[in-house]
């Protein structure tokens, strides 16, 4: 039967609203929108955001903010995670748990990732820079478009994007605007 009801033309009056309580909306916590690099939530009026200091003014410069104690940082797309390398430090990238300890947390299930993919070294300078094992990665590895060649030492710049294999890509943050130079 035909329901002539032009506000509720399906004659659904039992139907109740459901809000989720996990992806609802919560009462007395603001909803805050999401980084568009990294995804974490922004808190509102700040110039970058505090993860991967993405500017959140629109701006396109650079923010060159250094982390705290000339940290680097490798912010991963889409993952809600980052890996820290403190000034004269190497950490190997990979899914190898005994090789890359650090990294195989995070890359540990994805199958683009070779289990001994590449390094990054974050040099007493404050350089950084980023080496493909020297047999080579299943899938390769590129600063922003450029292919790194195994074996090859390619130097990280403030706000380059490091590709592992064609699914998994990481930002570069911390470095400061002296790059290149001795510390004071």
């Amino acid at each position: 039967m035909l329901n002539e009801d032009s506000e509720n033309p399906d004659g659904l009056d039992d139907w109740i609203s459901f809000q989720d309580p996990v992806t609802g909306p919560r009462s007395g916590v603001p909803d805050l929108a999401p980084c568009s690099h990294c995804g974490r939530p922004l808190p509102s009026g700040i110039v970058a955001c505090p993860s991967c200091h993405t500017r959140t003014d629109g701006d396109s410069r650079s923010t060159r903010v250094p982390l705290g104690g000339g940290e680097l940082r490798l912010v991963f797309h889409g993952m809600g995670t980052y890996l820290s390398l403190p000034r004269g430090t190497r950490m190997p990238l990979g899914r190898d748990n005994t090789w890359a300890p650090q990294a195989s947390e995070i890359l540990g299930d994805q199958p683009t990732v070779s289990g001994r993919h590449a390094c990054v070294e974050h040099a007493e300078d404050g350089t950084a820079w980023l080496t493909e094992v020297k047999e080579g990665s299943t899938n390769g590895t590129r600063v922003n478009d450029r292919p790194v060649w195994p074996g090859a030492r390619e130097q990280l710049r403030e706000g380059d994007t490091v590709w592992l294999g064609p699914r998994v890509s990481f930002l570069i943050r911390g470095l400061g605007a002296t790059r290149g130079r001795q510390p004071c």
